[in-house]
């Protein structure tokens, strides 16, 4: 097997338990952080095209039909004995005014075709809102309501119109910046293509145990905004009141029957996106690799980072080392010609013969050589080899016997 697919299978990405727990972890974490604004943001986005569809559907009105409706406001609110009391521990307000006439409420201003009666725009906390009728709590949840009892937001002197919404939503900001607002700002109501202006001079906060009474004020304008504070605790009430500017400003007469600019672009979804895409490769990558104690086992033999054969255990004998070779024998075993046999021994004792003198060996020509150098001992230990016997050397011959006298 080549290495390359050794490799291959050595990195083969592997499923932990772990791991996909502290990724759905993190995943969870970051959407618990995020839905506030995630949820703030698809209800705003829902509210600003209910208010462009009503803008629509405005536009497409008679100019006489319009002009109709606007002259019922005027006439509810004349006979009006306008008027609200927060009364103590309430959080929302009471309409106590009653109008002496035959026009119902209900009917007066609604819209086809989303129901809404006005559009309310507060530029300085970005606030671009639907306002319906009443003030019940599913009206609430959808927008902003008129409180019932009060003038109809259609502007004219002696009149105070009461708007009131929820503050601290976790899934719809609607007031929850409205303490923001500080005198000089302005907000502004449409209606049926009316621009209305207001210009904040009064902020109240009221104490839950007091009862304040919200009235209109002869031969003024009046608006007043109404909603629960401090966030989160919702124990004292806060009243912003402004008074009508005229003429309308022209910034405000531009925005009317436009698209609203609110929510805006959702960097929220960018934020999530991105952290998603990062706990996914590091779970991706985390896949790949292994717990210390395992890392040396999964790698296959003979692939990049493999153990090598274990050592030998101590029970195991070491190897006898090899006996130096004597200078002779190595300088025999190195020679190309063949050592010489051995001498024979001698027989019985008996007489000697006279033999003929035999020639003197030559001494090899390997032994008059300088010895090898020393080469370095080998990896394994080489058997040892039995020295060869030199030859006898040559004994001259004995001197025949002298004759006899």
């Amino acid at each position: 097997m080549n290495d390359g697919a050794t490799g291959a299978r050595a990195r083969r990405w592997r499923f932990e338990w772990l791991n996909l727990l502290i990724a759905l972890a993190l995943l969870g974490g970051l959407s618990l952080i995020m839905y506030p604004t995630a949820a703030a943001w698809v209800s705003q986005r829902n509210q600003s095209n209910i208010v462009f569809d009503q803008t629509r559907a405005n536009s497409e009105k008679a100019e006489q039909e319009i002009a109709d409706a606007i002259a019922e406001a005027d006439e509810y609110n004349r006979l009006l004995e306008s008027g609200a009391i927060l009364a103590s521990g309430a959080n929302v307000a009471a309409g106590i005014g009653a109008s002496d006439t035959k026009l119902d409420y209900w009917a007066l201003l609604d819209a086809d075709p989303t129901g809404s009666m006005a559009r309310l725009r507060v530029p300085s906390i970005e606030l671009d809102l639907p306002v319906y009728h009443g003030t019940s709590d599913a009206t609430l949840l959808k927008g902003v309501g008129h409180l019932q009892g009060t003038s109809l937001p259609v502007g004219g002197e002696g009149t105070r119109a009461v708007l009131t919404g929820h503050r601290g939503l976790a899934n719809a900001t609607m007031f929850t910046n409205l303490d923001r607002v500080v005198e000089g700002d302005t907000f502004s109501v449409e209606v049926l293509g009316r621009v209305f202006t207001y210009r904040v001079f009064e902020i109240q906060v009221v104490d839950p145990n007091a009862t304040e009474e919200i009235r209109a004020v002869p031969g003024r304008d009046l608006m007043t905004l109404i909603t629960c504070t401090p966030l989160g605790v919702n124990t004292h009430r806060i009243l912003i009141t402004g008074e009508r500017v005229t003429p309308t400003p022209k910034a405000d007469l531009d925005a009317a029957g436009k698209r609203p600019t609110v929510p805006g672009f959702p960097w929220w979804l960018v934020i999530y996106a991105g952290v998603t895409a990062g706990v996914g490769g590091w779970y991706w990558r985390a896949g790949y690799a292994r717990p210390r104690g395992r890392a040396a086992a999964d790698v296959a033999p003979g692939a990049p980072g493999a153990p090598g054969p274990p050592a030998p255990s101590g029970l195991m004998a070491p190897a006898a080392p090899a006996a130096p070779a004597s200078p002779v024998a190595a300088a025999a075993a190195a020679s190309p010609v063949a050592a010489p046999a051995p001498a024979p021994v001698a027989g019985p004792a008996a007489d000697p013969e006279p033999a003929s003198p035999a020639p003197a060996a030559a001494p090899p020509a390997a032994a008059a050589a300088a010895p090898a150098p020393a080469l370095p001992a080998p990896a394994l230990p080489a058997p040892a080899l039995p020295a060869p016997a030199l030859p006898a050397p040559a004994l001259p011959a004995p001197a025949p016997p002298a004759a006899a006298p």
